[in-house]
């Protein structure tokens, strides 16, 4: 979605910020299509995708000074597009709500299956395996990452990626993960000087929740 030319990286940088939300990559994008809506869809409204030439079409203002791809503008527009004619045949009705942490949640009750919980200083625990770091290009990226996440997917390169990452909080778990779903765990401790001991633990994916 951002666009960093190399000679121009510090520019690109500064432009990205003001739609950048800490808290989430799905908001630094809705934060991105806002925008783009009220500025910079305007400029192109009669051009399709299906048939431009990328390559040679003429620049999109808004899209070029803020170091935005095109491409991928229009490529979240036609997802956009087709997931509310989906809605739409089905008979689903469309709300619509500003609120952050009501965007958050919605996220997180649709990728809880790719929830991560923080094992290191910046690792992650996700499913089986626990070095899964939040992607460089995200906008949750930082010195104190959150605790529990989930990704849209994860990725290997030089390292194994978080992708798409939203912030989650501890108090969602009991409403985004109900008891009946969980995996539960006994340990049975006997010792000659102490009583019987049982613990029981939960655990959602490879993740221990409690």
């Amino acid at each position: 979605l951002f666009v960093r030319p190399k000679d121009k990286d510090k520019e690109a940088d500064a432009a990205h910020m003001k739609f950048k939300d800490i808290t989430s990559d799905a908001l630094t994008t809705l934060a991105v299509w806002n925008a783009w809506n009220k500025n910079g869809a305007v400029n192109v409204a009669s051009v399709s995708f299906e048939t431009i030439d990328l390559v040679s079409a003429p620049t999109n203002y808004w899209a070029r000074d803020n170091f935005i791809s095109y491409r991928a503008i229009k490529e979240i527009e036609r997802n956009r597009d087709q997931l509310l004619e989906t809605l739409s045949r089905e008979g689903i009705e469309v709300t619509s709500n500003t609120s952050s942490v009501a965007i958050r949640k919605s996220v997180a009750a649709g990728l809880i299956y790719n929830l991560c919980i923080r094992c290191g200083e910046y690792n992650y625990r996700w499913q089986s395996a626990s070095d899964v770091f939040i992607h460089p290009g995200s906008s949750m990226m930082s010195s104190n990452p959150p605790r529990m996440l989930v990704c849209t997917q994860v990725r290997e390169s030089t390292k194994v990626f978080a992708m798409g990452c939203t912030q989650i909080e501890e108090s969602w778990i009991d409403e985004l993960i109900p008891a009946l779903m969980r995996e539960r765990v006994w340990e049975i401790r006997r010792d000659y000087e102490m009583p019987l001991q049982v613990t029981e633990t939960t655990k959602w994916h490879g993740n221990m929740l409690s």
